[in-house]
């Protein structure tokens, strides 16, 4: 049976906005491989930064930029603006990541601990000031349990295109087969700048549902409280923190596995694009797939099948590159399972919380989610790279068994269980199609009596 949307008077977004509304993410995808994969190891091997050092300021920032999400996501709630409030958050904050993110990427002086952490908690505030608003916008555009799919699938796809774009763009602008680090952030730097002035651009034609709807908001003193209370939030974003700290940790000592433990060089480019490309079909795909199955399914799918991938991982060195390659692909072809899925169940959620506390808190649900994403990018960089520092694993000089049998099982092993684990607490989600749909078909009661 198919429930109406609160927001069902509101006409669907047609294809040219919803690729507009989508341009966003573009940029947005891509500052997450040189925050997670390539700054790390760029500040530790070509800045000359101790591996522990780079690894705690890392999570000091994440840490610190934690405090701003919740701050972001009520102000955002309670802010008025004549082109939207979620509108107005995103076009300030987006100039100040342009900024943040060129000098981080492309500092044309030495960067010491100290400016490095300045650097990231800068670039992680205007990021956490264009995210949630851009999350909670994204669902107040629909409500509908399909529509909301269709949305946040439109947004990957636009994504994963950027990454394939960022991916191939050192392979092509950057001959030689071994480009440095610094070279790879640089190209980088342009690539998120020019794509990001793009896409607030392209946001300017999109509607913000969230106009006029500042009567009510949730107060700073209760957010921890009204989102523990809402169960499928908690739940949802349970699986999302685990999934995601088990990447993270995955990503963060990536090129160090395909480089020092593979020995294949600086193929990583190389593997990198196979994913994002794979995964381009596969998400477009996504909404057809949601039709029949239920979002938390698809999610739980796709942490098996990414679990079953990092243990396989264990055995490239031994099988052959050509496992390598399979790996990735297969990769590519269920990251789209795990990402549209996560945040469409926590605006669903949302909802529900919206229902309890009877006034709007999509922004208030959407920055706690945003912060435990953030932290769990953060988790896998503060763990990973400690841990290897600790073994002895040494990024620019030879390494023994021992050092390499500590990146195996803190790059694969790790991972794979948390993933396992993030699929069996997924599995049985209470907030199905039905139940949100008695959801908002309550609020649409609730505000035709108001």
């Amino acid at each position: 049976m198919r429930y109406r949307s609160v927001f069902d008077e509101r006409p669907r977004l047609t294809v040219g906005q919803l690729a507009a509304f989508s341009l966003l993410s573009m940029p947005l995808a891509i500052l997450v491989l040189p925050l997670i994969v390539y700054l790390p190891a760029y500040y530790g091997k070509e800045q000359g930064l101790d591996l522990a050092v780079v690894g705690a300021i890392f999570l000091i920032a994440r840490a610190l930029d934690a405090l701003s999400d919740p701050v972001i996501g009520v102000l955002s709630d309670r802010t008025s603006a004549v082109i939207g409030p979620r509108k107005l958050w995103v076009l300030l904050a987006g100039g100040v990541l342009a900024a943040s993110v060129w000098v981080l990427c492309a500092p044309w002086f030495s960067v010491g601990p100290v400016l490095l952490l300045v650097l990231l908690v800068a670039c992680y505030v205007a990021w956490s000031a264009v995210q949630v608003p851009y999350l909670a916008w994204a669902g107040e555009i629909a409500a509908d349990y399909r529509e909301r799919n269709r949305i946040v699938s439109a947004r990957e796809a636009f994504g994963m295109v950027g990454i394939v774009v960022a991916t191939a763009s050192p392979l092509l602008f950057l001959p030689g087969g071994s480009p440095q680090l610094g070279e790879v952030l640089r190209l980088y730097a342009v690539l998120i700048v020019g794509m990001l002035l793009v896409g607030l651009l392209g946001a300017l034609a999109i509607p913000d549902a969230s106009h006029g709807r500042r009567d009510s908001h949730i107060r700073m003193s209760g957010l921890a409280s009204a989102v523990w209370a809402n169960v499928p939030f908690v739940r949802a974003a349970g699986g999302m923190l685990l999934a995601m700290i088990g990447i993270s940790i995955n990503n963060s000592v990536i090129v160090f596995i395909i480089e020092r433990w593979w020995a294949a060089g600086s193929s990583y480019l190389n593997f990198l694009f196979l994913m994002y490309a794979c995964s381009i079909p596969s998400v477009l795909l996504l909404p057809k797939i949601t039709v029949r199955m239920e979002k938390h399914v698809v999610f739980a799918c796709g942490c098996l099948v990414f679990s079953a991938c990092y243990a396989g991982m264990l055995l490239v060195p031994t099988v052959g590159p050509w496992l390598a390659w399979m790996l990735f692909a297969v990769f590519g072809l269920s990251l789209p399972a795990i990402v549209v899925p996560m945040p469409s169940m926590a605006m669903d959620a949302a909802d529900l919380g919206d229902l309890r506390m009877r006034q709007p808190a999509m922004g208030a649900h959407m920055a706690v989610y945003s912060l435990l994403y953030k932290l769990s990018a953060a988790l896998g960089v503060g763990v990973a790279l400690p841990l290897l520092s600790v073994f002895g694993f040494a990024p620019a000089g030879a390494n023994g068994p021992r050092a390499l049998s500590a990146l195996a099982w803190i790059g694969c092993v790790g991972p794979a269980f948390l993933l396992f684990v993030a699929a069996v607490l997924a599995w049985r989600h209470p907030l199905d199609s039905r139940a949100h749909g008695i959801i908002v078909r309550r609020l649409s009661r609730r505000r035709d009596r108001i």
